[in-house]
């Protein structure tokens, strides 16, 4: 009996052993995961949904998603707004994320700009290609450049104010922007990386 009962614990302790490894392996990216998954980092969980062109990643703690599949009812972001938004997505690009672009790697950046202008709602855009760059990235990043957009304080321009004026910020401004990760990025990323290192 007893021989019985260490055979039990031992096939619970292997059991639950390789469970916890598998869920540990790789489970923080989006690659390879199906419509309706979701994706977990350290803080933070996003759901994968699929569209026609793009899969969108939204954060599951941020209620009514800013998902509008294959629309073209959004703004345009004001120029100085957008190298904002840029910057904070670079600068949360690493090192070791780094490699030379498939053609035509893009993320989208959607969200809600409310009536004082701060930025709320974000999701993600990424392609369905295997080889893109944005697929492969943890969603702990995201994540990163998700709270610092929502904190951020745009500068508009006074050429960008009358945009500005006809948004409809009463049924929510609605916003993307694409961001190409390219060869000059690459070998920017990378020049800004050996100088970092010297």
């Amino acid at each position: 009996m007893r021989y019985l009962e260490l055979l039990f614990v031992f096939i619970l302790f292997f059991s639950v052993s390789f469970s916890q490894n598998r869920e540990e392996t790789r489970n923080d990216i989006v690659k390879d995961k199906k419509s309706g998954e979701i994706v977990r980092g350290k803080n933070v969980a996003y759901k994968v949904v699929k569209g026609y062109v793009y899969s969108e990643i939204t954060n599951v703690v941020i209620t009514d998603s800013v998902r509008r599949f294959d629309r073209f009812d959004w703004l345009h972001v004001p120029k100085k707004m957008r190298e904002q938004i840029e910057e904070i997505v670079f600068k949360h690009i690493k090192p070791e994320d780094l490699r030379l672009p498939c053609m035509g790697d893009w993320l989208l950046v959607n969200f809600i700009l409310n009536e004082d202008l701060k930025i709320e709602k974000i999701s993600f855009g990424v392609q369905h290609n295997e080889g893109d760059f944005w697929i492969n990235l943890p969603v702990d990043r995201y994540h990163e450049i998700e709270k610092e957009m929502m904190k951020l304080v745009p500068v508009i321009e006074e050429k960008d104010k009358k945009l500005i004026r006809e948004m409809d910020f009463k049924n929510g401004a609605f916003c993307t922007l694409k961001i190409t990760y390219d060869k000059y990025l690459y070998e920017k990323l990378k020049a800004e990386e050996s100088v970092k290192k010297k």
